[in-house]
């Protein structure tokens, strides 16, 4: 992967990349954007204000902050680097893999309009951006504001459709309608021929957003998201991208204490070692077997346990 970042401070909270996806039947290359982990902080930088205590008599720093957020001047500014680095050969598309906002560390955020306000301003300046490139979009785990339910329908309803909308402007009717449905969807869209962008909704699998994978009805809807996963790429006319927020295969992690030592509230540790075991296993296998896949890339690509048969190509 050939990465370029936007400015020192961007640290692990706006990070930005240019990364070139290798398409195993053709002898192009396809180069793409992918922004992530931006916790923006619209207020920033008001004295850290809203935030959880920092270190006592430590200021927040000037584009942004481990407590605080990133600034809208470090993501504008991260736009302008974009539009000029790319130079006269523009990307054949751009991809957000989630984390707008800073909900965990941000009052305001958990006010349903004020966090929306933020992922359409992020979504605006990235389309103005690349305007004539397709741009789309993964939720990661800051996306939830103050949405009991979720990432689960018919609860999640209202909040998929605020989203959705939001990130409009390069999917199908097709695409609307599944992540309007789920958080989840695919896209063939016209300026990538061949290529078959699918984007995951891994709240379905992360057990620190609340996800119970010992319980049936979480674990059947992480097992209909695969199962939605496998079809997408069977279908898929030629080759296959697949982008998310935090790899599948690590949001259940087995050192965790909760599931080795048994106290997730009401399962015991083999129950949900094996049903993570399982899932692993089928997502990977899912992956390998396509034969079309030629990119999976999340907010981290290094958090794949080393132990899963699957290349990343981006």
């Amino acid at each position: 992967m050939r990465a370029a970042t936007a400015a020192a401070s961007l640290l692990l909270l706006a990070s930005t990349g240019l990364a070139r996806a290798l398409e195993a039947a053709t002898p192009h290359q396809l180069s793409f954007w992918q922004i992530t982990d931006v916790h923006m902080n619209p207020d920033y930088p008001s004295g850290c204000g809203g935030c959880k205590a920092g270190t006592p008599g430590k200021p927040c720093g000037t584009f942004a902050d481990y407590y605080c957020g990133s600034s809208p001047e470090l993501y504008t500014s991260a736009m302008d680097f974009m539009r000029s680095a790319q130079g006269e050969t523009p990307a054949a598309f751009a991809v957000h893999t989630g984390d707008f906002p800073d909900v965990w560390n941000r009052q305001n955020d958990q006010n349903h309009t004020y966090f929306l306000g933020n992922v359409r301003f992020q979504a605006t300046q990235l389309k103005k951006t690349f305007r004539e490139t397709p741009v789309f979009y993964a939720l990661g785990n800051h996306d939830y504001p103050a949405a009991p339910g979720c990432p689960y329908m018919p609860a999640c309803a209202s909040h998929y459709d605020a989203m959705c909308q939001i990130f409009s402007a390069d999917l199908d009717a097709s695409a609307m309608a599944m992540c309007k449905a789920h958080g989840y969807y695919y896209v063939d869209h016209p300026k990538l021929p061949g290529v078959r962008v699918v984007v995951l909704n891994t709240e379905y699998f992360n057990w620190e957003g609340g996800v119970d994978l010992g319980d049936p009805v979480d674990a059947a809807a992480a097992d209909a998201h695969l199962q939605w996963l496998e079809q997408a790429l069977a279908t898929a006319p030629g080759k296959a991208m697949i982008f998310g927020h935090i790899p599948p295969t690590s949001s259940i992690p087995a050192s965790e204490d909760g599931y080795t030592g048994g106290t997730m509230p009401g399962h015991t540790a083999p129950g949900v070692q094996l049903w993570w075991q399982n899932h692993i296993e089928r997502y990977a296998k899912i992956v390998s077997s396509s034969h079309k896949v030629t990119c999976v890339l999340y907010h981290c690509p290094s958090d794949l346990p080393s132990t899963v048969p699957i290349t990343l190509l981006c």
